[in-house]
C-alpha cells in the first residue's frame, strides 16, 4: 500500500489515507516513530505495526486523561490495563514510562 495524504485532524490525531482507500487515524509518535511520509510504501508488516503502535498510544492517551481528572494508584492503572487488548510488554511499557515521568508514585 502506498501513502497517499496524511491529514492533521483537530483533535491532534492524523489521518492516513492509503492508495486502495484504506484509512487509519493515527497519532503524531506513531508518523515520527514509523518514518511515515508522503508517497511512502507500507507493506502488511508495517501496517501491522502501525496499527500496534495507535493502539498502544490510544490506551497510553486514555491513562494520561484519567489521570489528568484525579490521581491514580498504580494498582488502579494495573486494573484498567486488564480491561484492554493491548500486549503485556505494552502495559509494562506504560507503567514504567508513567512512573519515569512521575505520573505514578504511590509513594507520595
Amino acid at each position: 500500500m502506498k501513502i497517499d495524504k496524511i491529514k492533521k485532524l483537530p483533535n491532534g490525531k492524523y489521518k492516513i489515507t492509503f492508495d486502495d482507500n484504506e484509512k487509519l487515524i493515527t497519532y503524531d509518535d506513531v508518523l515520527l516513530k514509523n518514518k511515515l511520509l508522503f508517497d511512502k510504501e507500507v507493506d502488511k508488516i508495517k501496517y501491522e505495526e502501525i496499527s500496534s503502535d495507535t493502539k498502544y498510544y490510544d490506551v497510553y492517551n486514555k491513562i494520561i486523561k484519567m489521570i489528568s481528572k484525579r490521581i491514580r494508584s498504580k494498582k488502579e492503572i494495573e486494573e484498567y490495563l486488564e480491561t484492554v487488548s493491548i500486549d503485556e510488554n505494552d502495559k509494562l511499557e506504560i507503567i514504567k514510562k508513567l512512573e519515569e515521568i512521575g505520573f505514578i508514585n504511590d509513594l507520595a
